[in-house]
């Protein structure tokens, strides 16, 4: 009865020794896994605040930068006395001195109200209206079209109006500037041409 009772007793010490034992290794492991788990979360939330930081700081910029171009253009008005024009045939026959003027109302960089009158290049008088538009810059120059109606070619509608469509390119620098302007050919209704048109800003 007595060495049922020691072997009793022993298993009993021995089981408090194993729980005495791991009991330690447990908490420290559960106190490790808890720091870690909260290391991990601060350290989402830090990158999620400077994510969400940046972000922020990105849309603002983003915004100024639209805010600074707006602001940056103000509205223009030049004015032009007509054009001198090279012909592409019939040279001698036709007039290359188009003084006139003109006027272009840029509201912003790359569109424009444009009308004017000049002397043709058949001797007539030549009115014209429309919209410039130049959407390609390539620094101080840009590209585009000149869309509108213009009237007084004879052999054209019999001089009354008619629709044009005509390539441009223009240079500006301070006040100063100039548009050349390509005048395609229409067989003998119109021998065609590249016009030089300088123009200078009021405003």
């Amino acid at each position: 009865m007595l060495n049922l009772s020691s072997q009793v007793e022993r298993v009993s010490c021995a089981r408090i020794s194993l729980v005495a034992f791991i009991l330690p290794v447990f908490v420290t492991l559960a106190t490790g896994c808890a720091a870690t788990a909260v290391s991990a979360a601060e350290t989402s939330t830090e990158q999620n605040a400077e994510l969400t930081a940046e972000v922020s700081t990105n849309a603002a910029t983003t915004d100024l930068d639209a805010d600074k171009a707006s602001r940056s253009f103000q509205k223009q008005f030049w004015i032009n006395p007509g054009f001198i024009s090279l012909h592409f045939t019939k040279i001698e026959e036709r007039n290359p001195l188009n003084l006139g003027f003109g006027a272009e109302w840029r509201f912003n960089e790359d569109t424009g109200i444009i009308a004017g009158t000049y002397v043709n290049s058949v001797r007539k008088q030549s009115t014209y209206g429309g919209v410039s538009w130049q959407p390609i810059t390539l620094g101080p120059t840009q590209l585009g079209a000149a869309l509108g109606v213009i009237r007084g070619y004879p052999k054209l509608n019999h001089g009354s109006w008619v629709p044009m469509i005509l390539p441009t390119l223009s240079y500006a620098y301070g006040r100063f500037g100039f548009n050349l302007v390509l005048v395609p050919p229409l067989g003998d209704k119109n021998v065609g041409s590249l016009s030089l048109q300088l123009k200078f800003k009021v405003w």
